[in-house]
Protein backbone atom coordinates (compact mmCIF):
# COMPACT_ATOMS: atom_id res chain seq x y z
CA UNK A 1 0.00 0.00 0.00
CA UNK A 2 3.04 2.79 0.81
CA UNK A 3 4.44 2.13 -2.97
CA UNK A 4 0.76 2.72 -4.24
CA UNK A 5 0.69 6.31 -2.06
CA UNK A 6 4.19 7.00 -2.79
CA UNK A 7 3.41 6.67 -6.68
CA UNK A 8 0.52 9.10 -6.17
CA UNK A 9 2.31 11.62 -4.36
CA UNK A 10 5.13 11.64 -6.95
CA UNK A 11 2.01 12.15 -9.89
CA UNK A 12 0.24 14.71 -8.19
CA UNK A 13 3.63 16.58 -7.30
CA UNK A 14 4.65 16.70 -10.67
CA UNK A 15 1.05 17.62 -11.83
CA UNK A 16 1.27 20.45 -9.55
CA UNK A 17 4.47 21.53 -10.90
CA UNK A 18 3.92 21.59 -14.91
CA UNK A 19 0.55 23.32 -14.69
CA UNK A 20 2.52 26.14 -11.96
CA UNK A 21 5.47 26.19 -14.81
CA UNK A 22 3.66 26.44 -17.68
CA UNK A 23 1.52 29.11 -16.21
CA UNK A 24 3.60 31.03 -14.46
CA UNK A 25 6.09 30.69 -17.47
CA UNK A 26 3.58 31.93 -19.72
CA UNK A 27 2.60 34.87 -17.64
CA UNK A 28 6.18 35.94 -17.44
CA UNK A 29 7.12 35.88 -21.05
CA UNK A 30 4.04 37.70 -22.04
CA UNK A 31 4.82 40.43 -19.59
CA UNK A 32 8.56 40.88 -20.18
CA UNK A 33 8.19 40.64 -23.53
CA UNK A 34 10.63 37.87 -24.51
CA UNK A 35 10.89 34.04 -24.23
CA UNK A 36 12.26 31.58 -21.11
CA UNK A 37 15.16 29.55 -22.20
CA UNK A 38 14.25 25.65 -21.77
CA UNK A 39 16.77 25.37 -18.89
CA UNK A 40 15.36 27.68 -16.95
CA UNK A 41 11.74 25.87 -17.39
CA UNK A 42 13.55 22.55 -16.59
CA UNK A 43 14.66 24.35 -13.41
CA UNK A 44 11.73 25.50 -12.33
CA UNK A 45 10.23 22.76 -13.09
CA UNK A 46 12.34 20.69 -10.38
CA UNK A 47 12.53 22.79 -8.07
CA UNK A 48 9.04 23.32 -8.15
CA UNK A 49 8.26 19.07 -8.45
CA UNK A 50 10.84 18.90 -5.19
CA UNK A 51 8.99 21.38 -3.05
CA UNK A 52 5.83 19.84 -4.01
CA UNK A 53 7.02 16.71 -3.02
CA UNK A 54 8.13 17.73 0.25
CA UNK A 55 4.77 19.16 0.89
CA UNK A 56 2.84 16.75 -0.13
CA UNK A 57 3.53 14.25 2.71
CA UNK A 58 1.22 16.14 5.06
CA UNK A 59 -2.54 17.46 5.05
CA UNK A 60 -2.53 21.08 4.78
CA UNK A 61 -4.97 23.67 5.55
CA UNK A 62 -6.02 26.90 3.42
CA UNK A 63 -3.59 29.27 4.59
CA UNK A 64 -0.83 27.20 4.47
CA UNK A 65 -1.60 26.11 0.76
CA UNK A 66 -1.52 29.77 -0.02
CA UNK A 67 1.04 31.04 1.30
CA UNK A 68 2.79 28.20 -0.58
CA UNK A 69 1.18 28.93 -3.72
CA UNK A 70 2.45 32.57 -3.19
CA UNK A 71 6.26 31.55 -2.34
CA UNK A 72 5.94 29.55 -5.51
CA UNK A 73 5.48 32.20 -7.39
CA UNK A 74 7.53 34.39 -6.74
CA UNK A 75 10.89 31.64 -6.87
CA UNK A 76 9.39 30.97 -10.54
CA UNK A 77 9.65 34.70 -11.11
CA UNK A 78 13.00 34.70 -9.92
CA UNK A 79 14.14 31.87 -11.84
CA UNK A 80 12.70 33.25 -14.94
CA UNK A 81 14.29 36.63 -14.53
CA UNK A 82 17.06 35.38 -13.81
CA UNK A 83 17.65 32.42 -16.66
CA UNK A 84 17.02 35.39 -19.03
CA UNK A 85 20.76 35.68 -18.65
CA UNK A 86 21.75 32.25 -18.92
CA UNK A 87 23.64 30.81 -22.06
Amino acid sequence: MRHYRSALRLVRAALFAAVAVVLAGAGHALMSGGHIPLAGLLAAFAVTGAVAWAAAGKQRGPVAIATGLVAVQGALHLIFAGARSWP
